[in-house]
């Protein structure tokens, strides 16, 4: 089982699956920004497997930066509007 994996399911399912259980249903988590990040992610994900198709499925050290230096600016996007 992947650390990933893991960390979805265990870290983040299992108290909530307990809380649900025992409180009731959580319903303070706001969710009504939501549809940027989650577009930004769906296109990052179709980046890095357009990526892979294009490079015979094989990663190299530049890729890494480039997905380190989205990260970073999708940091700082998410920050911002946060706080703007």
């Amino acid at each position: 089982l992947g650390s990933n994996t893991f960390n979805i399911l265990i870290g983040l399912g299992l108290p909530w699956l307990l809380y649900t259980w025992i409180v009731g249903p959580y319903h303070a988590l706001p969710a009504g920004d939501i549809v940027g990040p989650v577009m930004v992610l769906v296109a990052t994900l179709i980046g890095f497997l357009a990526l892979l198709a294009f490079t015979g499925f094989k990663l190299y050290k530049a890729h890494g930066y480039v997905f380190v230096a989205l990260y970073v600016a999708f940091l700082g996007w998410a920050v911002g509007k946060e706080y703007s």
